[in-house]
């Protein structure tokens, strides 16, 4: 997923794991600790500003 946004110049180039691995941790997070019962920990993360983020910070130039 990252590799293609890459070779079609949407993202900056760059360790390709460690992209992808900056974008999945907090997803997961919002995922996971709802389940685990700490659902208080994470109730102000938002899966959409993540992403934003995300392209904010890695998008290319």
């Amino acid at each position: 997923m990252i590799a293609v946004h890459q070779e079609r110049g949407r993202l900056a180039p760059g360790d390709r794991m460690r992209m992808l691995t900056t974008l999945i941790a907090p997803l997961m997070v919002i995922g996971l600790w709802p389940r685990a019962g700490i659902a208080a920990a994470g109730d102000d993360l938002d899966p959409e500003a993540v992403v934003a983020a995300f392209l904010d910070d890695h998008r290319a130039r």
